[in-house]
């Protein structure tokens, strides 16, 4: 993204990312996503707690040699709605890189 001022837009950074994926749902098919019974809605942003992709990922890293288990408690995943796609990111945190600042964001929960 980029700065401009006729714009409300921001740039967000995220640091030490661990993976990525974008694309389907968008607004039209959100509501058929599992992501729907925590609440999600189109154009924003949400940190996923006991996130069922995090522990999935985790699980198979278990078995490398060099698994740590302080390396995923560090991670979070993190969800941005647009009206295309769904944009989530695995990450140890973000920043923003604009002078406006990033501050709404809501936590989904899921309950395993």
């Amino acid at each position: 993204m980029v700065d401009d001022e006729n714009f409300n837009t921001i740039t967000l950074k995220f640091l030490n990312y661990h993976i990525y994926k974008i694309g389907n749902p968008g607004n039209e098919t959100l509501c058929y996503h599992s992501y729907t019974e925590l609440g999600i809605n189109s154009s924003d942003f949400y940190i996923v707690n006991d996130s069922m992709w995090m522990n999935e990922l985790r699980e198979i890293d278990k078995n490398h040699l060099y698994f740590s288990d302080k390396k995923w408690n560090s991670l979070n995943h993190y969800i941005i709605t647009f009206h295309d796609d769904l944009f989530e990111c695995i990450a140890k945190d973000f920043e923003t890189t604009s002078q406006i600042t990033f501050e709404k964001y809501h936590f989904l929960n899921y309950n395993q």
